[in-house]
């Protein structure tokens, strides 16, 4: 599959839930064995490196992805969880995600 077209997959599962949003505490991985990727839908081979983990989400079994698919995954799915809007730091830049504490005078 192409780059650009496994992309475009990959923010479509993250749109409609197929994938989670949120990070995964904790990954392994290790050689394939037969796993089919979450966000390609192709088998992965024992020849090629799986990456596994469980979402915080819960309610679903491990997510499982090829090396490249989880990469594509963690960079398009961090700005789905940006504030958005014209006062929001880094509107505009897809792939600045920054957040900044506020307070309110008289609190911590």
């Amino acid at each position: 599959m192409k780059l650009e077209g496994l992309r475009l997959l990959i923010l479509s599962k993250l749109a409609d839930g197929r994938l989670p949003l949120y990070s995964i505490p904790r990954v392994w991985g290790g050689p394939g064995n037969g796993e089919t990727c979450d966000a390609c839908g192709i088998i992965v081979t024992k020849d090629e490196f799986v990456i596994e983990g469980t979402s915080l989400a819960g309610g679903k079994g491990p997510l499982q992805l090829h090396a490249s698919c989880f990469w594509i995954w963690e960079t398009e799915r961090q700005p789905q969880l940006a504030p958005r809007g014209p006062a929001s730091p880094g509107y505009g830049d897809p792939h600045l995600v920054t957040t900044r504490p506020t307070r309110t005078r008289g609190t911590l």
